[in-house]
């Protein structure tokens, strides 16, 4: 695949891609997951575990990342309305909460311009292209 880097975690080489994201999502793990974070500068503490396990389990349920509006209403609903606001977490995973915190349990972010809330409708062809993408690396 092009424009891939590669790191190595533990004597295991992992493939991310031209942004950063892993290619393959079989390469996470916790460890990963801190050099990943470590790359944004950021040290993982209870409180981004927090948030990366609950983006993990709605990866796992809906297989993509939700973008910052959802990713805050998610939190607000899981872990608390003192959690659940876009401050708290720009925090913790600096800039953009969605797309950082994306890079590091396991999928990936994609905006597609000009777009608003309904991508599927609003920007089909590109948005399906994303979907058959990540379903074949799944």
């Amino acid at each position: 695949m092009p424009n891939e880097t590669q790191i190595e975690i533990n004597g295991r080489n992992i493939a991310l891609d031209k942004d950063g994201y892993l290619v393959s999502l079989s390469d996470w793990s916790d460890d990963v997951a801190a050099h990943l974070a470590s790359q944004e500068q950021i040290t993982l503490g209870p409180a981004h575990w927090e948030v990366i396990n609950l983006l993990r389990v709605f990866y796992n349920r809906h297989q993509i990342s939700p973008a910052n509006r959802a990713l805050v209403n998610l939190v607000r609903r899981d872990l608390g309305a003192d959690k659940g606001k876009s401050i708290y977490l720009m925090k913790l995973f600096r800039g953009s909460p969605a797309k950082t915190a994306s890079k590091i349990p396991q999928a990936s972010f994609h905006e597609i311009p000009d777009c608003g809330h309904f991508a599927n409708l609003e920007a089909a062809d590109a948005f399906n292209q994303i979907i058959s993408q990540h379903l074949m690396r799944v």
